[in-house]
């Protein structure tokens, strides 16, 4: 069972400071039917982490999906980040517990204050 309370990212091996808080986009996904419900999931950046600013609120969404949805696709959305000169790194893993769900991290080269992205940001 998922629960919002143990749900969070970590930010652990980025060199650029992310915001104070933020929102989740959340889909669940039905594989068979193609169905999909989403929610906005509002967090706060807690000791370096990523939390979910109401878990209830997510829990209460969840459980009230009906049967059939076997899929959940989480992504953070636009964030700014204060960066730093040079190679600027944002390092994501999203965890439920102490399970990791997966990685995603984003690089690029800051110079004389401008910035270009690498990759397409998160």
């Amino acid at each position: 069972m998922i629960y919002g309370s143990d749900l969070y990212v970590d930010y652990a091996g980025s060199n650029v400071t992310p915001p104070s808080h933020g929102a989740y986009i959340v889909r669940a996904v039905n594989s068979t039917t193609g169905g999909i419900s989403f929610t906005i999931a509002p967090w706060t950046l807690v000791n370096g982490d990523a939390v979910l600013t109401n878990p209830s609120a997510f829990d209460t969404w969840l459980q009230g999906l009906p049967s059939g949805f076997d899929t959940l696709q989480i992504e953070d959305s636009f964030m700014q980040v204060r960066t730093v000169n040079g190679v600027s790194t944002l390092a994501m893993e999203f965890f439920h517990g102490t399970t990791s769900l997966g990685v995603v991290q984003e690089t690029w080269t800051v110079v004389s204050g401008f910035g270009a992205i690498n990759q397409p940001p998160c």
